[in-house]
C-alpha cells in the first residue's frame, strides 16, 4: 500500500531531528538483534512486531522510528480474520517494536500522512467492514495517543491523502471526488470531481503543490491523465498514458518527473499485467516510456534517498530502477515466493524495511530490512 515521502511535499522534507518524539508506551517490547540474524539471499532480519500483521500500514515519524498498526492477524477475509486497533513503534536502530495506544477502529491499507508538527492523520476507510461512517483520525507520537475526530463524509471513501501548503489534507475519494480535510477538526470540504471518474488511480504531488492523477479504472483501464491545482481548483487534461493502467505505483522522482509502473488492465476478474514503465515530464507535460523491472507483478516499491526506485516483485525479487540511466537492475536479492501483503517503509539510513505480511499463507510479525 506508497505509501511516504511519502509524497514529495516539502513540509515533509523536514529533518528527522527536528522533532524528537517521546513515546508513552502501553504494552510490552520485542526486541531482536540486528547482527544475529539473517534473512533469506543475505537479507537482514531487522527485528519482529509485537502483533502479527498483514494489510496493515507503516509510517516513518520524523524521529527515524516507525508506526505500525492495524491490519488482519489471520488468512482468510470477514469473520476467519482478526482485525487490528493495535498499534506499534519500531525502532531501527535497536531493533526493537513496543506497543502503544490503540486506534480507535481497526483499518486496512492506511497510509496515514505526516504532519510538520509530527503527528500522523489517518483518513482512509476501514475497508473490512461495512460501516458507513469513516473517521479521521489523528496519531501524536508525543503521547502515543490516537483521537478520533467523527466528522466525515459518510457516503465516501478516501483512497489517498497528502499534505498541502496550508496545513490542510487533500484527500481524494475512491469515486474520483476531491476533498479538503482540516486536521485540526476534521471537517471536509468537497473541491471537485475528476473529469473521468474513476477508482485504482494515483494522484501524486508535484513539487509545485499540484497533483497528477494517473490511469484508474471505470468499465475499462483508463488512459486519460489530469492535474488538479489546489489554488485555483482548476482540473486540466494532460494527455494520456503510453499505456492504461489500474493499481498501478506513481512515485515523485528528485528531478520533478513522476515515475508509473506496474498495474493490470482488463476484467478485475482476470487481469492482465502491465509490465511497461513510463515518467511525465512536467517540462515537456508528456509520458514517455521508462523500460520494464520484469513481467512479473509489481507488490511494492519505494524512492531511496540515493533517488533509485526500489521495486519488489511478485516473486519476491528485489529490483533497482536508476531515473539517470533510465536501467533497471536485478540486485540478486529476494524475500523469498509467496509473500504478499506486506508494507516497505524507506528509511533516511538508504535501508528499506519489508514488514509483516503473509508467508505461505501465514501472517507473520518478522520485519526485513535490505540495504541498497
Amino acid at each position: 500500500m506508497v505509501p511516504e515521502e511519502r509524497n514529495g511535499m516539502s513540509a515533509q522534507s523536514v529533518s528527522a531531528f527536528v522533532i524528537l518524539s517521546i513515546l508513552t508506551g502501553c504494552g510490552s517490547s520485542v526486541t531482536t538483534s540486528i547482527d544475529s540474524n539473517k534473512g533469506p539471499t543475505g537479507i537482514e532480519v531487522a527485528g519482529h512486531m509485537t502483533d502479527k500483521r498483514h494489510g496493515h500500514y507503516s509510517i516513518l515519524l520524523r524521529d527515524g522510528r516507525v508506526l505500525i498498526g492495524g491490519g488482519a492477524a489471520a488468512g482468510g477475509t470477514g469473520a476467519y480474520s482478526t482485525y487490528h486497533t493495535s498499534a506499534e513503534i519500531f525502532d531501527p536502530e535497536t531493533g526493537s517494536s513496543r506497543a502503544t495506544h490503540s486506534m480507535s477502529t481497526a483499518r486496512m491499507g492506511d497510509e496515514g500522512t505526516l504532519l510538520p508538527d509530527g503527528r500522523v492523520v489517518f483518513a482512509s476507510a476501514t475497508q473490512h467492514t461495512r460501516s458507513k461512517t469513516y473517521p479521521v483520525e489523528i496519531f501524536n507520537p508525543r503521547t502515543g495517543e490516537f483521537t478520533p475526530i467523527q466528522f466525515n463524509p459518510a457516503f465516501e471513501k478516501i483512497s489517498k491523502t497528502t499534505l498541502l501548503s496550508n496545513g490542510k489534507i487533500l484527500a481524494f475519494g475512491r469515486s474520483g471526488t476531491i476533498w479538503t480535510i482540516d486536521s485540526e477538526t476534521g471537517e471536509f470540504e468537497f473541491k471537485n470531481r475528476l473529469a473521468v471518474p474513476r477508482g485504482a488511480y494515483t494522484a501524486t504531488m508535484l513539487r509545485d503543490g499540484r497533483a497528477l492523477i494517473t490511469g484508474g479504472i471505470t468499465d475499462r483501464a483508463v488512459r486519460d491523465s489530469e492535474i488538479y491545482d489546489p489554488s485555483s481548483n482548476i482540473l486540466t487534461k494532460v494527455g494520456g498514458l503510453t499505456h492504461e493502467r489500474y493499481g498501478h505505483v506513481a512515485l515523485l522522482l528528485r528531478d520533478g518527473s513522476v515515475f508509473i509502473a506496474g498495474g493490470r488492465i482488463g476484467d478485475p476478474s482476470s487481469p492482465t499485467q502491465v509490465t511497461a514503465a513510463e515518467r511525465y515530464d512536467l517540462t515537456n507535460r508528456r509520458f514517455s516510456r521508462a523500460g520494464s523491472p520484469g513481467n512479473e507483478q509489481i507488490r511494492a516499491a519505494a524512492v531511496l534517498n540515493t533517488g533509485n526506485v526500489f521495486f519488489i516483485l511478485r516473486n519476491g525479487d528485489v529490483v533497482l530502477y536508476d531515473p539517470e540511466t533510465g536501467t533497471f537492475h536485478p540486485t540478486g536479492h529476494s524475500i523469498g515466493q509467496d509473500y504478499k501483503h506486506y508494507s516497505v517503509t524507506a528509511l533516511r539510513d538508504g535501508r528499506v524495511l519489508v514488514i509483516g505480511g503473509s508467508k505461505n499463507g501465514e501472517t507473520i510479525d518478522q520485519i526485513l530490512a535490505y540495504r541498497p
